[in-house]
């Protein structure tokens, strides 16, 4: 079987004249990115090869060299790049861990089983991770990732289960989809 890729970093920015780019490390331990080079691009199609990385005053936050990039213009070439790599080159999760790339296209069910929607994109904004659900009725919406909401996690499955925060209503979230989408068929047709 062909090994998939693991989304570890992403390249946010060019970074003075000699090439070089701010890269942020998604890994576990952020220090370690330049370990698993030569990372690629998401079509696996890229290689870059990791000279130097250096930390910055953020956490996860690094000043990265690749080779063959050694101009502003290639290196602003690559910003918003994101960087992976195989998975047959990192260590296998220990029991009852994943990496979140696993989770894409997971499929999210509420405790009674019926099924609530599909994991489409997985966040970390500093304050905790984050799943984007696109729900079975068409929405979407952003949910925590933690205990609280997500009860259980069966990657092999590809199925999770959710447990809804108390003030998540999902009679209620129904009910103002269906007047927002009224809302907006009175407005097109008062603009007739």
């Amino acid at each position: 079987m062909r090994p998939h890729l693991i989304r570890i970093g992403k390249i946010t920015a060019a970074h003075g004249i000699k090439g070089f780019v701010k890269c942020q490390s998604y890994t576990e331990i952020p220090a370690r990115l330049a370990d698993y080079s030569p990372l690629t691009d998401k079509a696996g199609g890229r290689c870059l090869e990791i000279v130097s990385c250096q930390p910055t005053a953020g956490k996860d936050i690094f000043l990265v060299s690749f080779k063959d990039v050694t101009t502003r213009t290639q290196a602003e070439q690559l910003a918003g790049l994101d960087l992976f790599v195989p998975s047959d080159r990192l260590p296998e999760p220990k029991e009852g861990e994943f990496y979140y790339e696993d989770l894409l296209q997971t499929e999210a069910y509420l405790p009674n089983g019926e099924k609530y929607g599909v994991v489409s994109q997985i966040y970390d904004f500093g304050a905790g991770t984050v799943l984007e659900i696109k729900k079975a009725d068409g929405g979407e919406i952003l949910l925590p990732f933690n205990g609280q909401t997500v009860s259980e996690v069966n990657v092999e499955a590809k199925r999770l289960t959710l447990t809804p925060p108390s003030f998540f209503d999902i009679k209620e979230t129904k009910k103002a989809a269906e007047r927002e989408e009224g809302t907006s068929r009175n407005r097109k047709e008062a603009r007739r």
